[in-house]
């Protein structure tokens, strides 16, 4: 569902600054999208794909760390769960 809102164009700028075609980002609960926007200079595509990068690389987190803590391999989950946090951050999830 994530990936079905973000695939719809980002807004331009003509050449003297101003909108043009806008489209307005989902609102997500939880996620605080102007404070993430304000880290990231506003620049919307960029935000988009860390969200894209999000749904693509942690879609399976809880299997890794399960499957992690089941190998004691507590270091590797650690480093998961930090990874996963900083994302989290970024994005404003945090």
């Amino acid at each position: 569902m994530l990936e079905r809102r973000l695939c719809r164009p980002l807004e331009k700028q003509s050449s003297n600054g101003d909108s043009v075609g806008r489209a307005c980002l989902p609102v997500i609960a939880g996620v605080d999208q102007h404070a993430a926007l304000d880290r990231l200079l506003n620049n919307q595509e960029l935000y988009v794909n860390l969200l894209k990068r999000l749904v693509d690389d942690y879609s399976s987190v809880a299997d890794d760390l399960k499957s992690c803590l089941e190998k004691n391999q507590v270091q590797e989950a650690v480093q998961i769960l930090h990874k996963l946090k900083s994302i989290a951050g970024t994005i404003g999830a945090g």
